[in-house]
């Protein structure tokens, strides 16, 4: 049976303080605030709880989840190369072009048609028809499709096309510059990460030479010529991405250092890039809901609000109450939780401010020690 217990609520609106009016003079500094995914908060005047504390677990939560599907500098880019060959003349490299979507919330038909308008917009520099390549969605997988439209021709003269595509976010290096499998990219947002791991980037060094997995023409039998067309790794017409998700992260992980401060054991994870402790709840971006959707969770702002069935339980001392809460927010990456402004839209000939993420809320439940092993709370009656 649980033992006499209390609420604790907090919520991230308690990082604010201070004033909107800024008037020294009279003396009004403005607002003081702290980050979004990383702040500490106490009372005035006492502690949270005051009162002698054996345990504390998380209730519930209402979490506004308003990260957008694309953020920028994040997972807003890849990479193409363009190739033509004639049969007479060989393979040509036309470009490296970056493809850049505006950060935003995608679903599966927008994302394509994002892809697509960009995919068009680059290829078209180098004299491609529209649709040379295409970005469609699959109706039964509900996954991204691109495809290479033309018909290898091998009668001289006649100009095949090829197209060469990476995940990495930046053209800066000829690999790029972040080759990490366990960071955000596009290329995983989209539904591609498992195909380039299959199929990753061969990087010659010797040569300077770097071959991609490649979207080839329909006839292409991919055995090398004469004229030097390469074996490409993984080529093929058409490439089917995973199953859309449309989200940034798959999760959240809540760090509490502070509460989490008198436990023996520490938690952990299996990310390989950055082991997370003090985790209070890992926050799953999904409804509870298991039933098919037309528009998956996330790639529009949502309302989750979740009552932990099987919550952490964090240990704690009787002899002290609890005076602070520090809450920080990390992603499916192992990263902060990245600050990005919610409705992202684009303007037309202005900049746009962006105000941020609604303020998410969380109800701790705290629980008195046995009775056999209890003072009484005198402060509590003053």
């Amino acid at each position: 049976m649980a033992h006499p217990n209390a609420n604790m609520a907090t919520s991230s609106q308690d990082r604010y303080g201070g004033s909107y009016l800024v008037d020294p003079a009279a003396g009004f500094s403005g607002p003081v605030t702290q980050s979004y995914n990383n702040f500490r908060v106490q009372t005035l005047g006492g502690n949270i709880i005051q009162g002698q504390v054996n345990n504390i677990s998380v209730a519930e939560i209402m979490f506004p989840y308003d990260i957008p599907t694309v953020i920028a500098g994040k997972n807003d880019t890849f990479n193409v190369t363009l190739y033509t060959q004639t049969v007479d003349r060989g393979l040509v490299v036309s470009d490296l072009l970056e493809i850049k979507l505006p950060p935003a919330f995608y679903t599966a038909s927008e994302m394509a048609a994002a892809l697509q308008t960009a995919i068009n917009a680059a290829t078209a520099t180098q004299g491609w028809a529209n649709n040379t390549i295409t970005v469609t969605v699959d109706p039964q997988n509900l996954s991204l499709v691109v495809k290479n439209t033309t018909t290898y021709s091998s009668t001289p003269g006649d100009t095949n096309y090829f197209f060469s595509w990476s995940p990495t976010p930046s053209i800066a290096a000829p690999y790029g510059s972040n080759t990490s499998v366990s960071l955000p990219s596009l290329a995983q947002t989209a539904g591609f990460k498992n195909y380039f791991i299959q199929y990753p980037i061969t990087y010659n060094s010797s040569l300077v030479k770097v071959i991609f997995p490649a979207v080839v023409p329909l006839g292409y039998v991919n055995v090398g010529t004469a004229e030097g067309v390469p074996v490409f790794p993984g080529a093929a017409t058409a490439v089917l991405g995973a199953p859309y998700s449309g989200r940034y992260t798959d999760w959240i992980d809540l760090c509490s250092p502070t509460l989490c401060q008198a436990q023996y054991v520490r938690d952990g994870n299996t990310n390989q890039t950055t082991t997370n402790r003090d985790i209070i709840c890992r926050l799953y971006i999904a409804n509870e809901i298991s039933t098919y959707q037309a528009d998956n969770t996330g790639t529009r702002p949502f309302v989750i609000h979740r009552q932990f069935k099987n919550a952490k339980v964090m240990k704690w001392t009787v002899d002290r109450s609890i005076d602070s809460i520090d809450l920080r927010m990390i992603d499916m990456y192992g990263q902060p939780v990245q600050l990005s402004g919610a409705n992202i839209v684009t303007l037309a000939s202005s900049a746009q401010v962006n105000s941020g993420y609604r303020d998410f809320a969380i109800t701790f439940m705290v629980q008195e020690p046995g009775a056999e092993i209890q003072n009484e709370n005198v402060g509590y009656r003053y």
